[in-house]
Order: structure tokens, then C-alpha cells, then sequence
């Protein structure tokens, strides 16, 4: 049986998902599938040493304000959205067994 209500909520998981991701590529980082990013450090296919990732996250950071530079809130706010989106299709698969 066809649900039309987790239809629309995997197409708004996944939109809200690729969203994301694009923005994710747009600022040149990586994501992993759980949706974790780290910025690109040379001979890094995977997360990098701790240290590496937080001498590149430095990029993100607004020296004169000490807060993340207005893309990277942004991206949060997608990552967000996704997680939202996510939740939702979890509780409607949870509730409805469909």
C-alpha cells in the first residue's frame, strides 16, 4: 500500500539532504554520510588528525568577531533543516509502520 505522506516526507528528507550537501561542496569541504564535515587537507580522503582540522576550521572563523563566518551559519541552519526533515519521516515511519 502506497502512503502519499511518507512519499512527501522522504522527497523533503532527501531535498533537504541535497541541499545541503551542495552547500557543503560549494564551500569545498567534505561530508561524510552521517552528515559530519571537515575541511579539505591535502592527502585527507577521510576525516583528518584533529589538529589539521582545527587549524583549517580557522578559514570558517572571523578573526574580528571570533563567530563563524556567515556561509558556515548558513550551513548549519541547512544541516538543521535536514535533521527536521529526517526526524519527521522517522516519527511517521515509527507511528504509521508503512
Amino acid at each position: 500500500m502506497k502512503c502519499p505522506e511518507k512519499e512527501d516526507l522522504q522527497h523533503e528528507c532527501t531535498a533537504a539532504w541535497n541541499t545541503y550537501e551542495a552547500a557543503v561542496k560549494e564551500l569545498g569541504l567534505s561530508a561524510s554520510g552521517s552528515g559530519a564535515i571537515w575541511p579539505p587537507i591535502a592527502g585527507y580522503t577521510t576525516a583528518p588528525h584533529p589538529q589539521k582540522a582545527l587549524k583549517a576550521l580557522g578559514r570558517a572563523i572571523d578573526p574580528e568577531t571570533g563567530r563563524l563566518k556567515a556561509p558556515y551559519l548558513s550551513l548549519i541552519a541547512l544541516r538543521w533543516e535536514h535533521l527536521k526533515a529526517s526526524a519527521a519521516l522517522s516519527t511517521h515511519l515509527a507511528t504509521h509502520r508503512c
